[in-house]
């Protein structure tokens, strides 16, 4: 089997056991690998369907909204899963934004000060 197939069967391994770490579990090499079969499916569902609203959109639109994504990803969702979900979304997004504000910012503290010596 090549390299490269093997190591995309295996992307998700690190991920389980980084969870199961985390709260002080330990998992057996078949649960590990259960587990992980179960992430990619569930990643595998929602990429194909976010990629199918996307290409529908983006038939209509430039670009793709956060809301448009969001619906993909809430159609796979229930419960408690779905509300922690769209939260971690909802705070990926606005960290996103402050981290682009911030680096915004500096550069443009950087530019003036770099103008202000030149004089």
């Amino acid at each position: 089997m090549p390299r490269g197939v093997a190591k995309k069967d295996k992307k998700f391994d690190s991920f389980v056991t980084k969870i199961a770490k985390s709260h002080k579990l330990s998992l057996s090499g078949p649960v590990k690998t259960e587990l992980d079969a179960m992430v990619r499916f569930m990643v595998g569902e929602v990429a194909r369907n976010s990629a199918s609203i996307i290409e529908h959109y983006l038939k209509r639109a430039k670009t793709v909204k956060v809301s448009t994504l969001r619906s993909a990803i809430e159609a796979h969702l229930k419960g408690e899963l779905r509300t922690k979900a769209v939260a971690a979304a909802d705070k990926a997004v606005k960290d996103s934004a402050t981290l682009k504000a911030s680096k915004k910012a500096s550069k443009a503290s950087k530019s003036i000060t770099g103008a202000s010596e030149e004089e």
